[in-house]
């Protein structure tokens, strides 16, 4: 269901100060031939200062661009506001979601919800003229899309720091809305004096280029006085005024009780046990295409770390060849628990060892062919989300190539060790073995103590005497 809302801007472009209306809009521009980047912003008409951004290489989903303008109106409203914002949009899905609808509900004593009109480019005329800007402007004789390009090919995430630059520099060159300061600067200076000035009588009208608008010369006079008072006496109850809240804020903070964030419950893990491990080994990396050598001998030795030792997947990324030659020397690993950031030193067995040093053809095409410094990174190591998604990949494609019914994750390794070790030795010793801090988190894989087929004959022999 599409949730639509009355044009509540109208086309009315010239504001009397800021807060009255902010426009927002998405544009993109191309990184290469198969790759774009996204760019939100959000912009308050009275100067077109932009107060809110965000871009990313996947399109926009509606939750995204939430974060983004909450974290606008929390920033630009610590109170709730005499008169409410318009926020102004056109028609896209991500404006017309239902959660963008609950959004607009949530902070219905701040924002009123405004959209353009259908195939009414026209009625967002102020975030389609700022695009513009934006993608025109220019920094070191540069515009964004050449230098947002060439940044894309140093790093994946580089594209932010242009995205902020840009911004920032669009913020600070003066235009005709700000009176010839830079918006950034003008945007500050009016918020504090028009906290000492009466309401405008009209607070937004037709912009000189729509069409005549008698309500303008009024916003104008507003204008005019509002800068006025703007002195030294303003610029220290303006610092004043901030010390105060931060000081207000952090007391709160210190009160109030932290949120938690609602988790969901996840289907328990089944563990990769002997009959397992062998099938998932042969067949690491058959689901990827691209450098299909590299992967498979990335996800043997992972296959191979994680079945001996029980890692957290999180600890595997950042294994480097030292590491690993190390480990196989010492028959152990000594690691930092990202949970608990504690070291910890796993003792690898002699099965373990051996099986580390039959992988040598993986770790010359790792280390050497494509000169990689970590197990998983060419330079640092690989996000810990992404490893997570490609171990998750391809032990998924292995278990439906077999129709492995089970429920095997990254972490299933972790639980089949765990599980293995309490069934010859206490609670205590697994969980030192293990590095658990806690013997409840240990007590958690209890659950697998007695295999399938065990559990299977006890339930057999309750048959059998009913």
């Amino acid at each position: 269901m599409k949730f639509y809302y009355e044009n509540s801007l109208a086309s009315q472009n010239y504001t009397a100060k800021p807060n009255i209306a902010w426009c927002a809009d998405i544009t993109e521009v191309q990184l290469d031939e198969n790759k774009k980047l996204f760019v939100f912003l959000c912009v308050d008409i009275h100067t077109n200062f932009c107060i809110a951004h965000s871009s990313s290489q996947k399109t926009f989903t509606s939750h995204a661009i939430i974060k983004c303008l909450s974290k606008a109106i929390d920033k630009r409203f610590s109170i709730k506001p005499k008169r409410k914002v318009i926020l102004h949009t056109d028609r896209g899905t991500q404006f017309s979601s239902q959660a963008y609808r609950n959004f607009t509900l949530q902070y219905k004593e701040f924002m009123t919800p405004s959209m353009s009109r259908p195939n009414t480019p026209t009625d967002n005329g102020v975030a389609e003229r700022y695009m513009r800007t934006f993608k025109e402007h220019k920094v070191n004789g540069k515009v964004f899309e050449q230098i947002v390009q060439e940044s894309f090919l140093s790093g994946p995430k580089s594209y932010r720091r242009t995205v902020n630059i840009f911004i920032k520099s669009v913020n600070s060159r003066p235009n005709k809305k700000s009176l010839l300061k830079s918006p950034a600067r003008h945007d500050t200076d009016v918020i504090v004096a028009s906290t000492l000035m009466n309401e405008p009588l009209y607070s937004k009208a037709y912009s000189e280029q729509l069409r005549d608008d008698y309500r303008r010369h009024e916003i104008d006079h507003f204008k005019s006085q509002s800068v006025e008072p703007v002195g030294e006496n303003v610029q220290e109850l303006q610092e004043e005024f901030r010390e105060e809240m931060e000081i207000i804020n952090s007391k709160l903070d210190m009160l109030l009780p932290k949120a938690k964030k609602d988790r969901k419950t996840q289907p328990l893990r089944d563990p990769i046990d002997n009959g397992l491990y062998p099938i998932f080994l042969t067949n690491a990396g058959d689901v990827f295409q691209r450098k299909k050598d590299l992967k498979r001998a990335q996800l043997r030795i992972t296959y191979t770390i994680l079945f001996y030792c029980g890692l957290r997947i999180n600890e595997i990324r950042h294994l480097t060849q030292e590491d690993l030659k190390r480990a196989i020397s010492a028959s152990q690993l000594s690691l930092i628990h990202h949970k608990t950031n504690q070291a910890h030193i796993h003792v690898l067995s002699k099965k373990a060892v051996q099986d580390l040093i039959e992988l040598n053809a993986e770790f010359y095409i790792i280390f050497d062919k494509y000169q990689y410094q970590y197990l998983f990174g060419k330079t640092k190591p690989i996000n810990h989300k992404s490893l997570i998604s490609i171990v998750n990949k391809d032990l998924k494609q292995t278990s439906s190539k077999y129709s492995i019914p089970f429920n095997i994750k990254s972490h299933s390794f972790r639980v089949n060790i765990i599980t293995n070790l309490l069934k010859i030795t206490s609670v205590q010793n697994t969980a030192s073995i293990m590095g658990h801090s806690d013997i409840r988190s240990t007590m958690s894989y209890n659950r697998y103590a007695l295999s399938k087929s065990q559990i299977q004959e006890l339930l057999d022999q309750i048959d059998d005497t009913l």
